[in-house]
């Protein structure tokens, strides 16, 4: 469905300017854009092809993504730290994102507009651009097709924080990208929502995967019978261990008891 309303959106810069976007917007999504999961559905915003965003932090988008909250906003902000940004410590292959406060006013019943915590990631083509790359849309390839040493590090990091929605074969939640013709593909992740390590109050494993809860892993990487071909990838998360923990130590959006529950995944 597309909006028929026009979204502004304000940026304030050092100079305490303001500017205002027009933005055709439109959900997207599967589960959170149901009414029944999730009150806010997902967003996709569609910038203006003019020079209305020359100058500002949008310039030269096309399109983005805007995960808003679905059952309480500090879902979105544990998405956002504990695992977009714990991502982008592991590999370069990762979405960008930035938190972000968004109003919603519901301007026919004139109800105040209330805010919330927001998500913005980066466009698909972006990130395979700034790896100096194109996307691979090709539905159907196995893991065993792509970059070894990258999808070992980013199938293990799946099992960290326990999240097993996704796949390869139908790019669920994967996006693929080659940075040459010769080259093997690379398995980029992105929405985390349904992981353990969020926490999402209305996450459920699939169904086939016959799992109690999201906090029980189940590793969905190919067998590797050698143990020590995952040794460097062990090695690297330990490496990044104080990188891990500084994501958590002193960040006021993250409340005490979740920290708690969480730095336990990683000792």
């Amino acid at each position: 469905m597309i909006l028929n309303t026009t979204l502004l959106n304000y940026l304030y810069f050092s100079d305490q300017k303001k500017v205002s976007i027009p933005l055709k917007i439109k959900t997207r999504g599967n589960f959170r854009k149901s009414a029944s999961n999730c009150k806010y559905p997902p967003l996709m915003l569609n910038f203006p092809n003019s020079e209305v965003i020359d100058n500002t932090l949008f310039s030269g988008q096309n399109k983005m993504k805007l995960v808003t909250p679905c059952q309480g906003d500090e879902y979105t902000v544990h998405e956002y730290l504990v695992v977009y940004k714990l991502y982008n410590l592991f590999s370069p292959q990762s979405f960008q994102g930035q938190l972000l406060k968004i109003s919603f006013q519901d301007t026919l019943k004139r109800k105040k507009a209330r805010t919330y915590y927001g998500l913005l990631l980066e466009n698909e083509d972006q990130m395979a651009q700034r790896n100096q790359a194109l996307l691979f849309e090709k539905i159907g390839y196995k893991p065993t097709q792509l970059d070894k040493v990258k999808f070992i590090e980013m199938a293990v990091f799946e099992y960290l924080i326990a999240n097993t929605d996704w796949s390869v074969q139908y790019q669920q939640n994967i996006k693929l990208i080659k940075k040459g013709h010769n080259k093997l593909p690379i398995a980029v992740p992105y929405d985390f929502d349904h992981a353990g390590i969020v926490r999402s109050p209305y996450a459920k494993p699939a169904p086939a995967l016959q799992l109690s809860n999201v906090l029980t892993r189940r590793y969905r990487g190919y067998c590797i019978s050698e143990m020590s071909v995952y040794q460097p990838v062990f090695d690297k998360f330990n490496r990044l261990r104080p990188a891990i923990y500084a994501l958590y130590e002193g960040n006021q959006e993250i409340q005490s008891s979740y920290k708690t529950q969480d730095r336990q995944i990683f000792r």
